[in-house]
């Protein structure tokens, strides 16, 4: 303990060592233990201070100080120990105040982070809130253009299913009129047919009359007959005469004005003939018109395009009717105008021929012959 001691006193610049009580000796080295355990400065510089103070006050007043230097040293390892606890202490609060903090900065940043989320979350719902209004309000103009849309389908439906039903009574009317039309038309060929056949008697008679006007010169009645019956003329001559006798009874006093009249009728009935055809014709165009617009119009296309051909083929066969009817119109009138020319030269001969002729029948006593006997 001794070398602590020296250098104490080195410190304090004392020439010498003094000899200390027996009793500081402990305390002093007490002393030195804590100031070479505690090396704080300013704790060195207080024991130092104190040290220095002791150590005067026991040289100049000696061992009476012991008690005070002894609370002294109670004092201060009271206070060391305080000083320990107290910064024990501000150790543990520094570290609660730190964990404090931390648990606070946690809460904070868990509230802010929190309180973000919940504004994300309310921006989110507004965003979504926002985007279901539109496609609500895009979903009820939807709804509302269907609702359009469908009762205009339905008006749509309903003008449709009125105008097939009077397309339907329009192409009922159409049947009728087609089936009245085909009946006029069947009545028109039978009559043409009945024409025909006159006009081909007609002819037939006028040739032979031709030939009997240019063979015959001023022969007997005698001979006329024999010529008649060679010739295999008698049916037609008396099929003639019933015709005259029945129809036209002015042929007993006037033959040559009944021929020319016969003639000029024969004329006149065919351009009757001719008009009614152009008429019928007229009508199956304009029937044909219509028929081509209902073709467009309604959805039974088939029936009426076989309708609308069966048409277009009755339309051909009238014109080839109407066409070789006017051919033969004008050949009749030609020959009409030559047998007239002819009569007109050789009356006398032919008022001869027919009274001879009138008196033969009516030696023969025939039966009248109607037109149907030749069709």
């Amino acid at each position: 303990m001794s070398p602590p001691v020296l250098s104490i006193f080195s410190l304090f610049n004392l020439s010498r060592p003094v000899a200390l009580h027996q009793n500081l000796r402990p305390h002093l080295c007490t002393c030195v233990l804590c100031f070479y355990l505690k090396r704080s400065p300013r704790v060195y510089c207080i024991l130092f201070a104190m040290i220095s103070l002791c150590l005067k006050i026991v040289l100049l007043i000696g061992p009476g100080l012991l008690a005070a230097l002894k609370a002294l040293q109670e004092k201060i390892c009271r206070l060391e120990l305080e000083k320990s606890q107290a910064e024990d202490k501000l150790c543990s609060l520094s570290r609660a105040a730190a964990q404090y903090r931390k648990v606070l900065e946690y809460e904070s940043y868990e509230k802010d982070t929190a309180h973000q989320e919940l504004m994300q979350q309310r921006k989110d719902e507004s965003v979504q809130l926002n985007a279901a209004q539109a496609r609500c309000s895009l979903l009820e103009k939807q709804l509302d253009y269907m609702r359009k849309m469908v009762s205009s389908a339905e008006q749509e439906k309903k003008m449709i299913l009125e105008q097939q039903a009077q397309l339907q009574k329009e192409e009922g009317q159409n049947w009728l009129e087609l089936h009245a039309k085909l009946e006029k038309l069947e009545m028109l060929e039978k009559e043409c047919l009945k024409l025909t056949a006159t006009q081909r008697i007609a002819e037939s008679c006028g040739i032979i009359l031709w030939h009997t006007i240019s063979s015959t010169k001023f022969c007997k009645i005698t001979s006329v007959k024999a010529y008649l019956t060679e010739c295999h003329l008698g049916f037609m001559c008396i099929s003639l005469y019933s015709v005259w006798t029945l129809k036209v009874p002015a042929v007993q006093f006037y033959p040559h004005i009944t021929i020319v009249s016969s003639s000029r009728l024969l004329i006149q009935s065919f351009s009757d003939l001719l008009l009614a055809l152009e008429d019928e014709l007229g009508q199956m165009s304009s029937e044909h018109q219509e028929l081509l617009e209902q073709t467009q119009e309604s959805q039974a296309r088939e029936d009426l395009q076989q309708e609308l051909d069966c048409l277009v083929k009755q339309m051909e066969m009238k014109g080839r009717q109407i066409s070789k009817l006017k051919k033969h119109q004008a050949t009749v009138r030609m020959k009409c105008k030559l047998s007239t020319n002819i009569l007109a030269e050789r009356l006398p001969e032919l008022c001869l021929l027919l009274l001879s002729a009138r008196m033969s029948l009516e030696c023969f006593k025939p039966r009248c012959f109607s037109m149907d006997d030749y069709n």
